[in-house]
């Protein structure tokens, strides 16, 4: 008694369907890595081009980081203990986009629900908080007919040394690195004007023209 022939067997349809898989899972990887491989040449471009503009200003004697250096006493580049209160910011800048890169490169890799990935972007977050917050900006100070006026960036504070209504104290010895004379607003934070925005000794010359006391 003949029988009927068995079946085709479906297991090569199943090793065709996991073999495909395999080969998508595996195109996948490889366009995670060559994300990965540029994101990695452009966070080495960029950290070069940050040394090298780096060396160049200190080649130069400066930071640049004002618009006309000439005009710009010593005082306003340096903090009293000589170092460059500038590169604090810079520095977290750079660490700032550094974060950033690999967050993304964590985001490429891991998805964006993932630990890595989280903790990337925290940290990314508080290096460009911390770097806008320290950034420095230019102060202009002027004694013009007995008017201070102190320019911080678009603030503009103006104090009459005639008027004996304005008060103002004065801290420390011009020459020492705590000096500063203290201009108070009632109901505001007081304006400092100190060693680094001007000459101490010329400041308080001026200053003594109008209120000899000082």
């Amino acid at each position: 008694m003949s029988t009927a022939p068995d079946r085709p067997d479906d297991a090569p349809d199943d090793d065709t369907h996991d073999l495909t898989a395999l080969r998508e899972e595996r195109d996948q990887l490889l366009a995670r890595a060559e994300e990965a491989e540029r994101i990695a040449e452009l966070l080495a471009e960029e950290l070069a081009d940050v040394r090298r503009e780096l060396a160049d200003r200190e080649k130069a004697g400066g930071t640049g980081w004002f618009e006309n250096e000439d005009d710009v006493s010593p005082g306003e580049r340096l903090a009293p203990d000589g170092s460059d209160p500038s590169l604090l910011s810079i520095s977290l800048a750079v660490g700032a986009t550094v974060a950033l890169l690999t967050t993304l490169l964590s985001v490429f890799n891991q998805g964006v629900v993932s630990l890595t990935t989280f903790l990337a972007a925290a940290i990314t977050a508080a290096l460009a908080w911390s770097a806008w917050s320290t950034r420095i900006v230019a102060v202009e100070v002027s004694v013009d007919g007995g008017v201070v006026t102190v320019k911080r960036g678009q603030d503009v504070h103006r104090f009459d040394l005639r008027n004996d209504a304005t008060a103002f104290e004065v801290r420390g010895v011009p020459g020492r690195s705590d000096w500063r004379v203290r201009f108070v607003r009632r109901g505001l934070p007081p304006i400092d004007v100190d060693a680094r925005m001007v000459d101490a000794d010329d400041f308080m010359a001026r200053v003594r023209r109008y209120r000899p006391e000082a």
